[in-house]
């Protein structure tokens, strides 16, 4: 056991020794202004999620997409309250339930 102990002892000391000397690092002169340049030279990555959102986010083409979601929305309920008033003229809600509920047989699957 003494022997681990002394080891981290000199360790920890060796350690807490050599920090006895440091300086503060400092950068490299003009180091910003290069980055700055670099940073500036590179091209611009421009995704297709970043080009389409640029698209969208033009007035035109958002209150078009706005004007046709509507437009489909209410086609679709025209279109559904057609097929309902249709089916009521042929038969009853009851009716339609039941030939719906017929179709279908419940199978017994031994287990």
């Amino acid at each position: 056991m003494s022997i681990k102990n002394n080891d981290i002892n000199h360790k920890v000391v060796s350690t807490l020794q050599s920090i006895d000397n440091m300086e503060r690092a400092e950068p490299a002169p003009y180091l910003l202004t290069r980055v700055n340049a670099a940073l500036a030279k590179a091209p611009a990555r421009e995704t297709v999620w970043s080009q389409i959102g640029y698209w969208i986010s033009k007035p035109a083409v958002a209150v078009s997409i706005v004007a046709m979601f509507l437009l489909l929305n209410m086609l679709g309920i025209f279109i559904k309250k057609s097929n309902v008033n249709d089916m009521a003229d042929t038969q009853s809600a009851y009716e339609y339930i039941a030939n719906i509920s017929s179709n279908y047989e419940i199978v017994n699957i031994p287990q």
